[in-house]
């Protein structure tokens, strides 16, 4: 089992960072694709009309930002905690005790970040 501040970190990390980034870098692609998709068919009269590659990852790159921001400020504010809920303890065949845990990752303040970060995507 390893420290609770290294836990505290790779929760920070997961939870508020490398989910939601990676769920923005998926459905945010998915979005762009459509809204191009619906402009070429919506304009397709009108040749003129060019939706340069560089919009569209800037506009990819712009929720990702937001995602970033969002991370950053929940972890200055309010920094998630690891805790260790202890499952049972069992002894093995060699007469070594076994702790089964399960390691858990909370905010002070959860319900306040999470439809923060869920509404936004």
């Amino acid at each position: 089992v390893g420290s609770m501040q290294a836990h505290g970190w790779i929760c920070q990390l997961s939870f508020g960072f490398f989910y939601p980034i990676g769920f923005t870098l998926i459905f945010a692609s998915v979005l762009v694709r459509t809204w191009r998709l619906y402009r070429i068919f919506i304009h397709y009269l009108d040749p003129g009309i060019f939706i340069n590659e560089k919009f569209l990852i800037t506009v990819i790159c712009c929720m990702v930002g937001v995602n970033i921001l969002i991370g950053i400020v929940w972890s200055a504010i309010d920094p998630f905690v690891g805790a260790y809920i202890c499952v049972r303890i069992t002894e093995d065949s060699d007469g070594l005790l076994v702790n089964e845990v399960i390691v858990t990752c909370n905010t002070k303040n959860n319900f306040l970040w999470a439809p923060l970060v869920f509404g936004y995507m």
